[in-house]
């Protein structure tokens, strides 16, 4: 458990750097945007008080206008000889009637109306009936006595207007632009107080109001978005460094692991091969010595115990030997090979021999053994891996094979040669390998067999990738059983003498 807690400290240290960079992201979000709303506000404080005091301005001069505008509105229907004029709002006027109110509009009105905007740099006046009926417009002079086209939206400020209080509406957004609108009553005469409005101007403040508030938001928004793409970026590159420390612990946690059974193994060995050696030495004497003497059944029985004893042993040695062999490091084993090889592997002489001497095993257990080649398999040149390696790799491939294999049915030993490589497929037709255990056959001490050591793939893929070479588990789909696959490059043949390359 030890080993985990590099591992777990990392997972939190990344978490918590990652809950760091979004509160961070948050705060600078927060902070950004309290920071438009507040000058979002105070700018549209300001720009009502500015409209306020534009509209005050605007009230000495453009009162009489907007009254007459007024008067001339109601005047409308009695010059177009309809009677009881007052019987209906002003935006149903009849066109008889409109067209009498465009015909007395005064153009000096309209000018002073249109002036006050140029000097005051507003979008928009507009002069409003109390019914909110336009009498006059500065942006659509066309559209005289419609209906004004906010009167839904505003309509809380323009009933404040119309009760003779000046009323703000907040600030809104049309296409890229920003606008506010300010409404002011008119009442009779300058210094009126009371009485009812007759008229309410309408200044409408365009987006030079608000050009410095939209312009922080923004590059706010700009820089959220650089920040938000820098904290992912951030959030990755921590992520794939716990990643790869996580794989360099867990490979250092193996490491550790199979070097402490490596230990174990050899001294396990070691202690366990001196007694085999001389309870072997033990059973071939007391073979030899029962071969003069007693009955000859009762000779037989025993030179047949005595031959079970020295397969036994056999077997345990091999078993010690896998363990030696897991356990010795990766050079060192290529040392003491090298001390001790023969010539290299050839499939043409050494995939027969194996498969001669588990013949009769093959046999025992029904099982047909078939060795399918090409004949450029069989003409190979040498494999670079040694040939008692070679064997050891074959051996163990065959052998789990016919111990997966049913009666009746047959295990298939298949060499070709292909891209300069040589390639040895064992198949069987058994039951094949479960999907959770193809991930772990090749761990060491990973077997499925309740007589299985767990150490015949690990040795035997080992030996094959210390020759260059590999060894895999392949997928069968439609077909039963197992198929192991060893794919070793051929060796390159020697200069010849005098030859330059």
């Amino acid at each position: 458990m030890a080993l985990l807690r590099p591992t777990s400290s990392l997972r939190r240290t990344g978490l918590g750097a990652g809950l760091l960079l979004v509160l961070l992201l948050l705060i600078i979000y927060g902070a950004g945007w309290y920071v438009v709303g507040v000058a979002r506000v105070s700018q549209e404080a300001e720009l009502a008080r500015h409209l306020r005091v534009l509209g005050e301005l605007a009230l000495p001069e453009l009162s009489d206008d907007a009254l007459a505008l007024a008067d001339l509105a109601l005047d409308a229907r009695w010059l177009a000889g309809e009677d009881d004029p007052a019987s209906a709002p002003l935006r149903e006027m009849s066109p008889r009637a409109r067209a009498v109110y465009a015909n007395y509009l005064s153009e000096r009105r309209v000018a002073a109306l249109e002036g006050f905007v140029a000097r005051g740099g507003l979008a928009r006046l507009l002069v409003l009936a109390p019914d909110t009926t336009v009498l006059y417009d500065t942006a659509d002079p066309e559209a005289l006595l419609t209906p004004f086209d906010y009167a839904g939206i505003d309509g809380f400020e323009l009933g404040r207007a119309i009760a003779g209080e000046a009323a703000a509406s907040l600030a809104y957004q049309r296409g890229d632009q920003s606008y506010k609108r300010l409404y002011l009553p008119v009442r009779e005469g300058l210094d009126a107080t009371g009485g009812e409005t007759r008229a309410v101007l309408v200044l409408v403040a365009n987006r030079d109001y608000l050009h410095g508030v939209e312009q922080l938001a923004r590059r706010l928004r700009r820089h959220a978005l650089q920040l938000t793409i820098l904290t992912l970026l951030i959030g990755v590159l921590i992520w794939r460094l716990i990643r790869r420390q996580r794989r360099i612990e867990s490979q250092a946690a193996e490491a550790d692991r199979l070097a402490a059974l490596g230990s174990l193994a050899a001294g396990f060995a070691h202690e366990l091969r001196n007694p085999l050696g001389i309870i072997r030495a033990f059973a071939e004497d007391l073979e030899r010595s029962t071969r003069n003497a007693g009955e000859p059944a009762r000779r037989a029985q025993i030179e047949e115990t005595c031959h079970d004893i020295v397969e036994e042993i056999d077997r345990m040695d091999r078993l010690v030997a896998q363990f030696l062999e897991y356990s010795r490091p990766g050079a060192a084993a290529t040392r003491d090979r090298s001390r001790t090889a023969g010539e290299p592997a050839r499939l043409g002489r050494d995939v027969p021999a194996v498969l001669g001497m588990l013949r009769a095993a093959a046999q025992k257990r029904q099982v047909e053994l078939n060795l399918e080649w090409t004949p450029e398999a069989e003409q190979a040149g040498p494999l670079p891996i040694d040939s008692g390696a070679f064997r050891q790799v074959l051996l163990n491939l065959v052998l789990n094979a016919l111990a997966a294999a049913p009666e009746q049915t047959r295990v298939r030993v298949q060499c070709e040669v292909t891209d300069g490589e040589a390639r040895l497929r064992v198949t069987d037709e058994g039951p094949g390998i479960a999907e959770r255990d193809r991930t772990r056959i090749f761990d060491p001490f990973y077997t499925t067999r309740s007589d299985g050591s767990g150490l015949g793939l690990t040795v035997s893929r080992r030996l094959v990738a210390e020759a260059g070479g590999s060894l895999t588990l392949e997928k069968r789909r439609a077909q039963p059983g197992a198929s192991f696959l060893v794919r070793l490059p051929l060796a390159r043949p020697a200069a010849a003498p005098g030859v330059k390359g």
